[in-house]
């Protein structure tokens, strides 16, 4: 039988383990921002105003329904801003 070439096999195990440690770094600021409601997020360019978005609907406790009922919009419509990070958004929206 054959056996996977073991440089394979060890970039294939460090990319899953990489993998693991940034899904577990998302997880923790996560919970940490569930866990606290930050007043005001603070951005430095504008590249950074989705993520800021996400975060503060987090941090403030709104599931996406919940904001998507806030601004009366469609709750796949928040989906899909956010699953795109707000790319196809203009800004008279925001």
């Amino acid at each position: 039988s054959k056996h996977p070439d073991p440089i394979i096999q060890k970039a294939m195990k460090d990319a899953v383990k990489s993998q693991m440690e940034d899904l577990k770094k998302e997880l923790r600021d996560y919970e940490k921002l569930k866990s606290q409601k930050i007043p005001r997020i603070k951005i430095t360019s504008l590249e950074q105003l989705p993520e800021a978005l996400i975060r503060s609907r987090i941090s403030h406790g709104y599931t996406q329904k919940q904001f998507a009922l806030k601004l009366k919009m469609p709750e796949q419509q928040i989906q899909r801003y956010e699953a795109e990070n707000y790319r196809a958004v203009s800004f008279e929206t925001l």
